[in-house]
């Protein structure tokens, strides 16, 4: 090809991308203007259970006390991610922001990486910037980044240990502690990010690389192990009953199919440019490390089908998807004759464009008007024991936590033979000051919350009163007889 022609085929590509980049900022910025990331109240069930982990670790605690005792106390999630967590509200105070910020600053900063990172491989500064912007436009990541929850974090962790693999694989330069310890961290944080080490472990086999694979894991397993060993002897073994042992809710696979075709509509165009990068490393018979990193990913995304489980458990795909989508764009367009490159990148483009300019809903805020209200009668009128589906509000008003995650506590209960009598003798002896719950129908079979005894003692010995139009705290048990 003559350089005339490949200068024109580049200022025609650039052009394409721009465009991309363009309705990206305009998606971004009429998401971002209403995310409510300083609101002062949880947006999501596990917000208030993190926030409690953070004071029990500025109280001098672990955020695993023995979790068959009560008050219950359950933090599903691993060392690092509490332990960087906890230092905005040490430096700025406990409010659900600082922790947040440091959330958001973790999807910011795993979209520049993405950008960086294609630049790298691609050559296109302009391509790497629009996917980095096109990364945050995806609906599943504008849902979770701005929520105190741990996902971006070990992300963030995980996708800097493939980076640094890759870059050094691409050099044929075989070191792996750093990338290893990379993996370690991000397993810390939360245990199924496995997609990652996997994938570069994939990588090395299939360039024969046998003893630096084994290096790989050896060294990414062997320190995961040895800071699970420290907390599970520090706790009592109450680490590893929380992080390993507390999700024993049952299983659909109906479920998880359905959590992935929706995840494939909301982002088609970039599923499409996704599998041109792995078709193009078929063809060259020769595995690369965002292709091995979405087709794992692709596979651990089945714990999505859990009856715990959120769809936040797509967020490492989405990363590789978007990663892999912007390589299979520069794939296209080098495609010969030219002619056929460029059409086939500005269909994928104008595919994509057309998924960006419809107008998006960011969930989880609406019902929040009348949490002012709620957390306000929480923290001055409400009594000094209460029993709360709003974890966030009794952390933030003060008072004690009998269950810190009723849903883990009651799965526990159901599926793992735990004892539930000592709570429901408190219902029965209306320890309870009131019990603030999402809906007064408590016999529901969808109701999962609360073990099926405290249900029932709840609906026998207390009375639903009116609450508030906020998230969990809808209706206001309180005990029956009493004023």
């Amino acid at each position: 090809m003559d350089q005339p022609a490949i200068d024109g085929r580049n200022r025609a590509f650039a052009v394409i991308v721009l465009v991309l980049a363009a309705l990206a900022l305009r998606c971004i910025s009429r998401t971002y203007d209403i995310l409510p990331i300083a609101a002062p109240f949880q947006a999501d069930y596990e917000e208030g259970n993190i926030l409690n982990a953070l004071t029990r670790i500025l109280a001098g605690g672990t955020p695993w006390p023995d979790p068959k005792m009560l008050p219950n106390v359950m933090n599903p999630y691993g060392p690092v991610a509490y332990y960087l967590l906890v230092l905005p509200v040490k430096f700025f105070g406990l409010a659900l922001v600082y922790p947040r910020l440091m959330i958001l600053g973790c999807a910011l900063l795993v979209a520049g990486v993405l950008g960086l990172e294609l630049r790298r491989r691609t050559g296109s500064i302009v391509l790497g910037a629009a996917f980095g912007l096109v990364y945050l436009t995806i609906p599943n990541i504008q849902n979770w980044a701005w929520l105190l929850r741990v996902d971006f974090l070990g992300i963030a962790f995980t996708f800097a240990g493939l980076i640094v693999f890759s870059r050094r694989i691409d050099r044929d330069d075989v070191r792996v502690l750093v990338p290893a310890l990379l993996f370690a961290a991000a397993l810390l944080v939360k245990t199924t990010l496995v997609a990652a080490p996997a994938a570069c472990f994939a990588v090395l086999l299939t360039r024969r690389r046998f003893r630096e694979a084994a290096r790989l894991a050896g060294i990414t397993a062997a320190a995961a192990a040895l800071v699970i060993g420290v907390f599970a002897a520090i706790t009592g073994g109450a680490f590893v009953t929380d992080v390993f042992l507390a999700h024993p809710d049952p299983y659909s696979g109906r479920r998880f199919l359905g959590e992935l075709a929706r995840m494939i509509r909301e982002s088609w165009p970039l599923a499409i440019l996704a599998s041109v990068a792995v078709g193009d490393d078929a063809a060259r018979r020769r595995l690369s490390p965002p292709v091995a990193w979405l087709l794992i990913a692709t596979a651990t995304t089945f714990t999505a089908g859990a009856l715990g489980s959120n769809d936040n458990h797509f967020l490492e795909w989405n990363t590789a998807l978007c990663l892999a989508s912007g390589l299979g764009l520069s794939r296209l367009v080098r495609l010969r004759p030219r002619a056929i490159g460029l059409a086939a990148a500005t269909v994928s483009a104008a595919a994509m464009a057309l998924v960006l300019w419809r107008p998006r809903e960011i969930r989880r805020v609406e019902g929040q008007a009348g949490c002012v209200q709620a957390y306000d009668w929480v923290r001055t009128q409400a009594g000094p024991n209460l029993l709360s589906e709003n974890i966030g509000a009794l952390v933030l008003g003060g008072k004690r936590l009998w269950l810190s995650n009723p849903f883990a506590f009651t799965q526990m209960v159901e599926h793992a033979g735990w004892s539930d009598a000592e709570l429901v003798r408190m219902v029965r002896e209306k320890r309870f000051d009131a019990v603030i719950v999402r809906s007064e129908h408590l016999m529901s079979k969808h109701y999962r919350r609360f073990p099926p005894n405290v249900l029932r003692a709840i609906d026998e010995y207390y009375e639903p009163t009116p609450g508030f139009q906020c998230l969990d705290m809808t209706v206001v048990f309180k005990p029956k007889g009493r004023p």
